[in-house]
């Protein structure tokens, strides 16, 4: 079997579009216990792989694993800064939260994801940038609002 085949199968479980003439639709994207499973997997990796690029952040060529657009990757490059005052700000924070999820959820839910990162108390704190990094990208992505309610 190729690599094809399979990686076809998982994205059909995550739901897939069905392009047929003018009869389009988007198939098995209804939630399930199965294709939540996958895409927290996918997520998880996706978040833990920006995280460690934060590593490369730096260096004269910015983010070696990832193409993001100008204005993303800049609050990318701020938020790798971790835990520098500079990223460590309700605004850079508030900034990924509208590039991400967007304005999908309540503001309730950003402000809980704004505490969970800036408060004192919060174990990332004082955290390394790719350990923050990847559970700032993971808390935006695994949103429910952005998750389930995104279209």
């Amino acid at each position: 079997m190729h690599w094809f085949d399979t990686m076809q199968g998982t994205i059909s479980v995550l739901g897939t579009g069905t392009p047929q003439g003018s009869n389009n639709g988007f198939k098995n994207g209804s939630p399930n216990a199965l294709n939540m499973m996958l895409w927290k997997e996918l997520i998880s990796k996706l978040a833990e792989n920006i995280g460690r690029s934060c590593r490369d952040a730096a260096g004269p060529k910015g983010f070696l694993k990832f193409k993001f657009n100008p204005s993303f990757e800049t609050i990318m490059m701020e938020i790798c800064k971790w835990p520098a005052p500079v990223a460590k700000s309700e605004d850079v924070l508030l900034r990924f939260w509208v590039a991400t999820v967007q304005f999908d959820a309540p503001k309730s839910e950003f402000d809980a994801f704004r505490d969970c990162f800036l408060d004192t108390d919060s174990p990332y704190a004082r955290e390394e940038s790719p350990v923050t990094v990847a559970a700032i990208v993971k808390a935006g992505l695994l949103n429910p609002y952005f998750l389930l309610e995104h279209k």
